[in-house]
Formats: structure tokens, C-alpha cells, sequence
């Protein structure tokens, strides 16, 4: 189960980065969107017969223009993710940039060389023009290969030393080199594996135009999408439907790839839209968080409802106009996780019947009221006014459903709170300029930050020690939610306001602010009963000069020794006086029994664990026979050494009498 933990915990890992290192990169299609739909605007009939001046040659031309513009970056996400996953898995590198785009046009290149491809094979699907070398249609696939290669690469050789004679080479330098030859495997590895991963697109894609099994497929996208919202992670599902799925070949000869990419190349070329059933849905996610809040505004309680309305309704417009639908969704999220999963049931339903009654929606990222006329209104998307009493009827059930169940189970959402709630709220209110200093202090100071990012709603900070971050008590940083994927991740929802907390609290790290009074106290427990002393007062160099490590120690009263945290036994020294922990927190900690305690060849030690077992803070690992290792001339203290936390200071309250078992108050900073 251990091992099972730990694979979970790193595939998580990978996916926090993945996700918030190609946010930067999704980010371009709101723009994309927007210039196409602005230019196709500007060549409907309609918009021109209301206003004449569009049908003169300088507008059109710069419509043509815009749309130009907007199939520039849609044809060419492929890069973009090369390029930005690059850039972002390696602390915002140039270099690695650089690298990722090195890299990419390596792959395509040698795909086309050794495939032996030319102008003849874009007469045949899968195949494409990519910045003039003909190639596999693998779109932002390729890009997420290319970037997430390049950024393993540069973290592992941007510090390479060379000899002198190529010393100038060595460093970021060695990176685009390497990058070169990277490209070339990706293009091997990719005249393999692509051509069946291409099939098996192409097979979903067929399958789904005659399965009657469509509408619960399009369900199951909508309802998983909005379920794992929650955790960050929507951003590892879209893209594969909005950039991948399906393929269709523009008036320009492109072959374009992805529900969203076609929506908009059919746009452009004013032909039938045929796609949009993966999109269409989102817009009744936002129908639904508008009748969301206005089910909690009427279910408030009367002396609060002047004051929540104003937060509501900000909410509420939030969504309608930009499809942000987060700071509605993540306020009766953790209250209620059964109002969560009927909402996710109704949005799942929400994507299965408008794509049932082919209503063709796009959207530049998230459904919402600009959008509708954009890429429904003007452009007359096939079955756009359907959406307008679809939407309605939506809005009217689950408006009823969330207010008879939070009056019936008395659910405490937005102006429903307690006393205390509203206290904080209000303290909140009148301290929101400390609010990036108290976030820094309650995820452990600047000392315990790895990395700090942000999405559209949420502070992302990887930590060094997540048992500093009192997770519970979040509420009191103002946060809407926290979640905690992977192993040292933890994310805190703010809505709109994450980008600005999140600079300013870089910005603080980087002018060393939130230091070591801000760092909470870790859960470590007292591996044996006696006095706690500081490691400096060990009467071993070794020890109290901190050459291995720093940390503490005991001065046992008694011979039982127990483990200091939850882990794993990584190894005990043969002469029995020592162990290795690794800590589930992934430190790593010596555990030394008595000062030359190994010329006693284990005499006077008696060990109650093995090598690989998984032990619990506080069981009981060993016992030392006190006399008789005293009696043999041997100092009994017992040390605990951190070994891989660089130059960081453990503190611990030295001096005080403790328990073996015992939680004790450390810092790391």
C-alpha cells in the first residue's frame, strides 16, 4: 500500500506540473479566438448591413487580417507548447526556450527526412506543413513531448561543466546542443509510436459520429471535467478534444486538428460548423453557477443578504462574462460535496444534450455571454437560440435542487455562516493588504517554498515540508478552498485575485521577506525520553560542527527508542547503533545511538525493525541497554540529523524534558 502511495503521490507531482506549465500557453487561445471572431464579424452580412462602413476594402482586408492572425496560433499550438513547457518547467529559462524550439524542429525534421516526406503527402490525412517541413499531424502531442524533454534536460545539464578547451560551451549553453540530439530521438520515437496513437484518435473520432453511445460519452467528458476541477487537474483532459480530436483541412490547404481548432478554421472559411459538441457544454456550467448563486442569495439569511449580494452578484457576473466560474463553485464545494456531484452531474447532462440537439457553440476557453455572441450569435452557430431555452431549463431545476437542499440539510454557504465565519470575514476585509504576507506564513515562510505559480483562480506553491502548512485553516487566510495533490503541492483558491498574491509574494521572497518568523512549527515526535539538547551541545565534532547535517538530540533517560516520524526503515548501520529514515515527507534523517557507539560492534543495541519496513512516529525501533554501554565508556546521547535539507536551520525548543512519542515543536527554515 506504501509503494502504492508513493506512485500516486509522484504521478500527481508530474501532473502539477504539467498543468500549470501550459496554462501560459492555453492562455493564447482566448486571444486566437478573439481575432478570428472579431474578423469573421466583420464579414457577416448581418454586421454589415447594420453597420455599411465594414464593407469597405480597409476593413475587410484587415479582417482578413485578424483572422490571420488568430489561425497563426491555432495552427501552430504545437510549438507554442513546446516552447512554453519548456520555458515554465524550468524557472521561466530563455535558454530552455530557445532549447524547446531547437528541439521541436529536430523531431519534425527528422521525421520528414527519414519518412521521406514531401509536398505529395498533405494529400493524405495525418500528415501536415509544419513551418515548411512536412510531417506528422501530431499538434500539441509533439509540443508536450518536445517541452516536457527539454525542461528534464535543461534541469539536469544547465549547470554541466566541460574542459577548458570547451568551456564555452558548458552551462545553459550545452543546453540547445543536447536539445539538437533529443529532437532527433523524439523524431525516431515518434515514426513509431505516432502513426498507431494517430489511428486510435482517428478511430474515437469515427466511433463518436455513429456510436449511440455518444451522449454518455459527451456526459462522462462533462461531468470528469468538472469533478476534477477541484484538484487543479481539468487542464490534463481538455486539451487532448479541444487540440487533437478530429481533423479538418481549411480553404488554405491546413489540416487542422481539435474540437476548438475546427470550430474556429470553419469559422474563418464560412462554411458549416461541424464541431463544438465539446464545447457547447461549458456554457451550461455557467448558466448553472449563476443559478447556483442566486440560489445561496436566496437562501441567506435576511440580516446577511444585503452583504452577500454584492459578492454574489460580483460572482455571478464573473461568470457570465468571462466563464470563470471558480469563486461560485469552490464556496459550496468543500461545504457540500453532494451539491458538488449534483453539479457535476448537471453539467455532465449539460454537454450530452446540447451536443445531442447539435447546438454548435465555440468558445475561446469557457462559455460565457461574450463568447454566445461571437461564435453563436453573429456567426448564427448552428442551433444557437435552441441553447436560450435549454439554458433556461437548467437554470430553473438546479436553482430549485441547491435551495431545497441547503435549507432542508441546513448547508452553511455564502450568508449562512456562523458568528465566527462572519468575524473572520470581516477581520479579512480590514487587513487585505497583509493578506500575501499571512498566505506566505501559513504555507511555512519564504524558507519552506520550493516554487510559487498561479492559474486563473489558485496560488500553486510547492513546499518543502507540507506538515508546516496547518492545512485546515485556510479560512483564515481568506481562501475559498485548499487542495493538496501529489506529495508537496498545495494550492489555494482566490478566485481573480491568485496572479496578484501570488507576485506579490515572489516579490517578497525574492526582497527576503517571510523568513523564518513565519514558518509554523513541523510534527515531529521525541524518538526517545530525556532532556532535548541542541546538536551543537554534542560533544562530537562530527555532530555538533553540523558536518553531516543539522538537527538535535537526546539525553536519554531511559534505553527505549522509537521513530521520530511516519516513513521508512532505509537502513541500519551492521554495528546496530544507527538507522536511516526516509520520512513520508521525503526527509531524510540519521538516527545515531550513543557517540563511537561502532566500536561496540552492536553490543549493548537490540534492533526491533528491518531494513524496508514501514514504521509509524512513535513505534518502537530499538533498544539501548543503557549501564551497559556506559559501563563500556560510551556518551549514550542519541542524534537526529537532517541530511537532505541543504543549508536550511532546524530549530527545536532545546532544554525541555520530553516523552518518547511525544510531538515537539521544529522548525526547518
Amino acid at each position: 500500500m506504501e509503494i502504492l502511495k508513493n506512485v500516486k503521490n509522484k504521478v500527481a507531482d508530474v501532473f502539477q506540473l504539467i498543468g500549470p506549465s501550459i496554462m501560459p500557453v492555453i492562455a493564447l487561445l482566448p486571444i486566437a479566438a478573439l481575432l478570428m471572431g472579431i474578423g469573421s464579424a466583420m464579414t457577416q452580412d448581418a454586421m454589415i448591413e447594420i453597420m455599411p462602413f465594414l464593407a469597405t476594402s480597409g476593413v475587410q482586408k484587415a479582417s482578413v487580417i485578424l483572422n490571420a492572425m488568430g489561425s497563426l496560433i491555432i495552427g501552430n499550438l504545437g510549438l507554442f507548447f513546446a516552447v512554453g513547457i519548456a520555458m515554465n518547467l524550468s524557472g521561466k529559462s530563455g535558454m530552455a526556450a530557445l532549447s524547446g524550439l531547437v528541439c521541436f524542429l529536430a523531431m519534425h525534421k527528422t521525421i520528414e527526412m527519414v519518412a521521406g516526406l514531401g509536398v505529395e503527402s498533405l494529400e493524405v490525412s495525418g500528415y501536415a506543413n509544419v513551418l515548411g517541413i512536412y510531417t506528422f499531424q501530431c499538434g500539441v502531442f509533439g509540443g508536450l513531448l518536445v517541452g516536457l524533454v527539454v525542461a528534464a534536460l535543461y534541469n539536469k545539464f544547465h549547470e554541466i561543466q566541460l574542459p577548458q578547451s570547451l568551456g564555452f560551451f558548458q552551462g545553459e549553453r550545452f543546453v540547445p546542443i543536447v536539445s539538437v540530439l533529443a529532437g532527433m530521438a523524439c523524431g525516431l520515437v515518434m515514426l513509431i509510436i505516432w502513426p498507431p496513437i494517430q489511428g486510435v484518435f482517428n478511430a474515437f473520432t469515427n466511433w463518436l459520429t455513429v456510436t449511440p453511445y455518444r451522449f454518455l460519452c459527451v456526459f462522462l467528458y462533462g461531468f470528469v471535467m468538472r469533478l476534477v476541477q477541484a484538484f487543479g487537474m481539468q487542464h490534463l483532459i481538455y486539451p487532448f478534444f479541444y487540440f487533437q480530436m478530429g481533423e479538418y483541412t481549411n480553404k488554405a490547404g491546413q489540416t487542422i486538428t481539435g474540437d476548438s481548432s475546427i470550430f474556429f478554421a470553419q469559422m474563418a472559411d464560412k462554411t458549416e460548423i461541424t464541431v463544438g459538441g465539446f464545447m457547447t457544454g461549458s456554457y451550461i456550467a455557467t448558466v448553472c453557477c449563476i443559478a447556483i448563486a442566486f440560489a445561496m442569495y436566496r437562501t441567506a439569511k435576511p440580516e446577511r443578504k444585503q452583504k452577500v449580494k454584492g459578492v454574489l452578484l460580483g460572482a455571478a457576473l464573473t461568470a457570465a462574462l468571462t466563464g470563470v466560474t471558480e469563486p461560485i463553485e469552490f464556496s459550496f464545494l468543500l461545504i457540500s460535496p453532494m451539491l458538488w456531484f449534483i453539479y457535476c452531474v448537471f453539467v455532465g447532462f449539460g454537454y450530452a444534450v446540447t451536443d445531442f440537439l447539435q447546438i454548435r457553440l465555440g468558445t475561446a476557453l469557457a462559455g460565457n455571454g461574450l463568447d454566445y455572441i461571437l461564435y453563436g450569435i453573429i456567426p448564427k452557430a448552428h442551433n444557437y437560440l435552441l441553447f436560450v431555452p435549454v439554458a433556461a431549463v437548467f437554470f430553473v431545476c438546479i436553482y430549485f435542487i441547491f435551495k431545497t437542499y441547503i435549507l432542508k440539510r441546513n448547508i452553511k454557504t455564502i450568508g449562512r455562516e456562523d458568528e465566527s465565519d462572519i468575524a473572520l470575514e470581516a477581520e479579512l476585509e480590514n487587513n487585505a493588504e497583509e493578506l500575501p504576507g499571512r498566505v506566505l506564513a501559513y504555507l511555512g515562510g519564504a524558507a519552506n517554498i520550493k516554487s510559487i505559480t498561479n492559474c486563473i483562480t489558485r496560488v500553486r506553491a510547492k513546499v518543502y515540508d507540507r506538515s508546516v502548512v496547518d492545512l485546515d485553516s485556510y479560512k483564515e487566510i481568506g481562501a475559498k478552498a485548499v487542495v493538496t495533490p501529489g506529495s508537496d503541492n498545495v494550492q489555494l483558491v482566490y478566485g481573480s485575485a491568485s496572479e496578484k498574491i501570488a507576485n506579490t509574494i515572489k516579490h517578497m521572497i525574492a526582497g527576503g521577506m517571510g523568513t523564518a518568523a513565519s514558518v509554523k512549527p513541523a510534527g515531529y515526535q521525541a524518538f526517545a525520553e530525556g532532556r532535548l539538547i541542541a546538536i551543537n551541545e554534542v560533544t562530537d565534532e562530527v555532530f555538533s560542527q553540523k558536518t553531516m547535517g543539522d538537527g538535535y538530540a537526546i539525553i536519554p533517560k531511559n534505553g527505549r527508542v522509537v521513530s521520530p516520524v511516519d516513513g521508512k526503515i532505509d537502513s541500519i548501520f551492521p554495528t546496530k547503533h544507527a538507522f536511516g529514515i526516509v520520512a513520508s515527507d521525503g526527509k531524510e534523517i540519521i538516527l545515531h545511538m550513543g557517540l563511537d557507539t561502532v566500536e561496540l560492534d552492536g553490543d549493548g543495541f537490540e534492533i526491533k525493525v528491518s531494513a524496508g519496513d514501514t514504521v509509524s512516529a512513535g513505534q518502537e525501533i530499538a533498544v539501548m541497554d543503557l549501564e551497559r554501554i556506559q559501563e563500556l565508556g560510551k556518551d549514550t546521547v542519541i542524534i537526529q540529523v537532517f541530511t537532505n535539507i541543504d543549508d536550511r536551520i532546524v530549530k527545536a525548543e532545546t532544554g525541555q524534558m520530553v516523552k518518547a512519542g511525544e510531538k515537539i515543536a521544529v522548525t526547518i527554515e
